[in-house]
C-alpha cells in the first residue's frame, strides 16, 4: 500500500520543488488548475464511466456506506467548531475541511491500485456525493455566515459543476450502450492521461506551509474527522453492509483523502475563514499520505 500511495507523494512533491525553484511562472499553477479541474477530470469521468458495466457495482450500497456518514458529521463537525470557540466563518470552513475529498487524490490511488475498475467506482461515487457534498457546504455557509444564495444560483452551481456534468455524460453513454469510439475516445484518453498527474503537481504547487500556524485547534479538529472519524465510520460501513473487493476498497479511499484544494477558493467566495482552510489543506494532503495506507 506504501508502495502504491509513494508515486502520488512524489508528484505532489514535484509540484512543490517547481513551485520553490521559480522555473515555472506562478501564473501557470491557476491556468494548470482550470484545466484539470474543468477539461482533465471530467475527460477521466466519461471515459471511466462510459466503459464501465454500471450493473455490476453495487451503486445503492455504496450509497447507503457513504452518505449517512457525511449527513451526520456535518452537524457534528459545525457544534464540534463551535464548541471550541470557532465564528461562524470558521465552523464552515471547519466542515470544508471534514466532509471534501481531494478528487485528484482519490481518483490517482484508486487508478494506482484497481486500474479502471477502480476509477469507474470512484466515479460513481463522485457522482453522487459531489451534488451532496456542495448543497450541504452551502447549506452550512448560508447559516453560519448569512450568505444565502438563491435556489437556483445553487442549482446551477451543482449542474454546471464540470465532475458531475463528466458522471452524468459518461453514465448516459453507458446505460445507453453507445460507449465511445474512434477519434473521440482516442482524444478523451489523451485527455485523462494527464489529469492525475497535473492535478497532483498542482496539489503541491498550492501547498501553504505559512498558514499551518494558525488556529490550532480547529485545523486539528478538521484533521482528525477528516483522516480518522470519516474513513473510520465507512469502513465500519461497507463491512456491514457487505460491500467487498474494489467497491469497498474505493468508498474507504475516498473517505481517507484529504479534502479539496477548491476549498479556499469557496471559503474566499462564501466569506468564510481562508487562512484556516490553507492551513487544513496543507496539513490534511501532508498527513493523509501517512494515514491512508492504515485504512486501505
Amino acid at each position: 500500500m506504501v508502495l502504491a500511495i509513494l508515486p502520488l507523494v512524489l508528484v505532489i512533491a514535484l509540484g512543490v520543488l517547481l513551485r520553490r525553484l521559480k522555473g515555472v511562472p506562478d501564473g501557470f499553477w491557476a491556468g494548470a488548475e482550470y484545466i484539470s479541474y474543468r477539461v482533465l477530470l471530467p475527460a477521466l469521468l466519461v471515459v471511466s464511466l462510459a466503459e464501465a458495466d454500471l450493473a455490476t457495482v453495487a451503486v445503492d450500497r455504496l450509497a447507503l456506506a457513504t452518505v449517512p456518514v457525511l449527513l451526520v458529521l456535518t452537524p457534528l463537525s459545525l457544534l464540534a467548531a463551535r464548541a471550541l470557540g470557532c465564528d461562524g466563518p470558521a465552523q464552515t470552513s471547519v466542515l470544508q475541511g471534514a466532509i471534501r475529498f481531494n478528487n485528484f487524490v482519490c481518483f490517482g490511488l484508486a487508478a494506482t491500485l484497481y486500474g479502471a475498475q477502480g476509477t469507474a467506482v470512484a466515479a460513481i461515487l463522485a457522482g453522487f456525493i459531489v451534488p451532496l457534498v456542495n448543497v450541504l457546504v452551502v447549506g452550512a455557509f448560508a447559516v453560519c455566515v448569512g450568505r444565502r444564495p438563491s435556489l437556483r444560483a445553487v442549482a446551477w452551481q451543482i449542474a454546471s459543476n464540470p465532475l458531475i456534468l463528466g458522471c452524468v455524460i459518461g453514465a448516459v453513454l453507458s446505460i445507453s450502450g453507445i460507449g465511445l469510439a474512434g477519434p473521440l475516445r482516442a482524444t478523451l484518453l489523451l485527455l485523462a492521461q494527464a489529469a492525475i498527474g497535473i492535478g497532483l503537481m498542482c496539489i503541491g504547487a498550492g501547498l501553504d506551509v505559512r498558514a499551518v500556524g494558525r488556529a490550532k485547534a480547529p485545523l486539528a479538529l478538521a484533521v482528525a474527522l477528516k483522516l480518522i472519524v470519516v474513513p473510520a465510520c465507512v469502513s465500519w460501513s461497507v463491512r456491514a453492509l457487505g460491500l467487498t473487493g474494489v467497491e469497498a476498497a474505493v468508498a474507504v479511499i475516498l473517505a481517507a483523502s484529504p479534502t479539496a484544494a477548491s476549498s479556499y477558493v469557496l471559503a474566499r467566495q462564501l466569506g468564510g475563514d481562508a487562512p484556516l482552510v490553507a492551513g487544513i489543506i496543507t496539513v490534511q494532503t501532508l498527513v493523509a499520505m501517512l494515514t491512508m495506507p492504515f485504512w486501505i
